[in-house]
């Protein structure tokens, strides 16, 4: 087996890999949340728009950040909305668009599961070593 045929056969390994590694940590993460009533996807939606802070992202921005389409974003800010971590307002220079807002009831529910997110994260990544951990995250950053 030449090269270059070797690297093509790693990188579909890879990429077919990341799509089982995606699927299992939305597993993971739906079960870790299951009691608060929260998924895995409104979990990311919301740590989203905390990093985008302090302007208030719309709809369109987060379902290009997190790869979907905006109906799927709309659903998911619906289901938030609804539960009071969320807050939908129309943008006052483009009335087409919705921005985005955490409510003090989001971050307060976050900052309560603190110590419970953090373990469940570091268990994870607990097979890692520092290096490989610096690794991954620059390998990630690349492919994003």
């Amino acid at each position: 087996m030449n090269k270059q045929s070797e690297r093509f056969d790693r990188e579909k390994y890879i990429f077919a890999a990341l799509f089982d590694v995606v699927n299992k940590l939305q597993i993971l993460g739906d079960r870790e949340l299951k009691d608060s009533g929260v998924t895995t996807r409104q979990w990311f939606l919301t740590l989203l728009i905390q990093q985008m802070e302090p302007e208030a992202p719309s709809i369109g921005e987060c379902a290009r950040q997190m790869g979907t389409s905006h109906q799927n974003i709309r659903q998911i800010t619906k289901r938030l909305e609804d539960r009071g971590f969320l807050r939908i307002q129309t943008d006052s220079k483009d009335r087409r668009t919705q921005r985005l807002y955490l409510t003090q009831l989001c971050r307060d529910f976050w900052n309560s599961r603190n110590m419970e997110d953090i373990t469940f994260i570091s268990e994870l990544f607990n097979e890692f070593t520092a290096e490989e951990i610096k690794n991954l995250f620059v390998s990630v950053e690349k492919l994003q």
